[in-house]
């Protein structure tokens, strides 16, 4: 029997309209059986979405992980930029002008481009 368990805790401030911060604690337990197998992450993140459909993030993790594999324990700056296709939006707003709400919200994540902008290791 494999018992795992997992974490989430976040918090997330509006700063103002168009920005946000986040703090985040993340923690794993792959295999409740096998010693020194837990993985932690604490995340700052500063969220901008200038106009709708477009977010950029920046923040700092530290990631505790396994002792011996090293890419489990460190510390990384980021940057990343999301913008939704414009397919996406167009459909995004027909549904709405049809059904006066919009249900396409896991389409628009599904298909929204993500571009990671690693910035460094620390």
């Amino acid at each position: 029997d494999n018992d795992s368990y997992a974490t989430l805790l976040e918090g997330n401030w509006r700063l103002r309209k168009g920005h946000n911060l986040k703090v985040g604690y993340e923690y794993l337990e792959p295999n409740d059986d096998r010693d020194e197998d837990e993985q932690e992450r604490y995340s700052l993140v500063w969220e901008y979405n200038p106009v709708q459909f477009v977010q950029s993030r920046a923040g700092v993790r530290r990631y505790n992980g396994i002792p011996n594999i090293a890419s489990s324990n460190r510390d990384e700056l980021f940057a990343e930029l999301h913008v939704v296709p414009a397919a996406t939006f167009e459909l995004y707003s027909a549904v709405k002008k049809s059904s006066g709400s919009v249900s396409s919200k896991s389409l628009m994540l599904k298909n929204r481009f993500m571009l990671p902008l690693p910035v460094s290791n620390l």
